[in-house]
């Protein structure tokens, strides 16, 4: 295959990637033990959990997952409380957390559905944020409450419980409108910058996410989310160099979270390390599965671009076998077929 055409089919294939590009938030890492891997559906739950004083967890407990299904069964936070569940299909989930003989067991339930509804074909994303107690209070248990928010007038944890409510039923504007409320009376409450962040993320807004978002960084420089949340919208915005070094920070802070490896392989590809990208693309898909869809087209392209046309070739068909109903299926298609025909 000629280096132009080559070239050109490449330049076709990251514009359609690009296009057809999802924005979703991430939340820490699965731990590789965790047992069954999902249950095959596109649903995540993501969460924190936080001491009764207010303050994030600092260390690793596992979370106990079940459902009338089956689940995951066990998986474990990372050093911040933070935990992701990926591949769940509608229903209700059961979560429990035990952080020690000091704390009373934190149980909590999660329901999702309508998640076929979404014409994306996404999935739903449910954050769930548990505070612990200590064995012998009095307090109530709290629910799905950002134990963070321990601390803020009653009035703005409604706004902020309402703003999450909206966004987990896809009314993104006017959980934007809730969650500017929310920052404007708790001015260093990082998860509402986060989620203000991500939410503007799902309208296209990326100067808006990416303000927010650098704010959650500057407020929590710690925390994992938002270095994957910030990562993410400097991919979309194509600063990749700054991109790479978030996401970088990211995968330092949790290593096995499949998308954090897609999008710095991404980025890498942006600055044109096709090395190093194609090993983060290969680690996405060795910790993504069958959920790793995108990465098999990224390497795709990657190959394209250093003219390994078979590998090219190998990687978009699995990327078609795994996401048949595609909107741009034809074209990728297209695509393989003249790479074929160069040979």
């Amino acid at each position: 295959m000629g280096t132009s055409s080559r070239l050109h089919s490449f330049s076709i294939l990251i514009a359609l990637l690009l296009l057809t590009s999802h924005a979703s938030a991430q939340n820490s890492g699965i731990d590789p033990d965790m047992g069954n891997p999902g249950l095959g559906g596109k649903n995540i739950i993501q969460g924190r959990i936080y001491y009764p004083t207010g303050n994030p967890l600092d260390r690793r407990v596992r979370v106990k997952v079940s459902s009338v299904r089956g689940g995951p069964g066990s998986i474990s936070t990372d050093d911040n409380g933070t935990f992701i569940i990926e591949r769940l299909i509608d229903g209700t989930y059961y979560l429990s957390v035990d952080a020690g003989s000091a704390y009373e067991i934190a149980n909590e339930s999660v329901q999702i559905i309508g998640s076929g509804l979404n014409r994306s074909g996404q999935g739903q994303t449910v954050f769930v944020q548990i505070t612990l107690q200590l064995k012998g209070s009095n307090s109530a248990r709290p629910g799905v409450v950002n134990a963070a928010e321990a601390g803020l007038p009653k009035p703005v944890l409604e706004l902020y419980q309402q703003a999450l409510q909206l966004a987990q039923s896809g009314e993104h504007k006017k959980a934007i409108e809730e969650l500017k409320k929310v920052v404007s009376q708790a001015t260093d409450f990082a998860p509402a910058h986060n989620e203000l962040g991500v939410q503007y993320l799902q309208t296209n807004d990326l100067q808006h996410a990416n303000e927010s978002l650098a704010q959650a960084v500057k407020l929590a420089p710690d925390s994992f989310l938002p270095r994957l949340n910030h990562g993410l919208v400097l991919l979309q915005l194509k600063k990749f160099g700054d991109a790479i070094s978030e996401l970088k920070f990211a995968i330092h802070k949790n290593e096995q979270v499949a998308v954090a490896h897609e999008y710095l392989g991404r980025a890498l590809i942006g600055e044109h390390q096709l090395d190093e990208a194609e090993k983060e693309l290969q680690r996405a898909i060795t910790l993504g599965g069958d959920q790793a869809a995108n990465a098999h087209r990224y390497l795709g392209a990657l190959y394209m671009q250093r003219g390994e046309d078979a590998r090219a070739i190998e990687e978009l068909e699995k990327y078609l076998k795994m996401q048949p109903k595609v909107k741009d299926a034809d074209q990728i298609k297209a695509i393989i077929k003249d790479l074929r025909a160069k040979h």
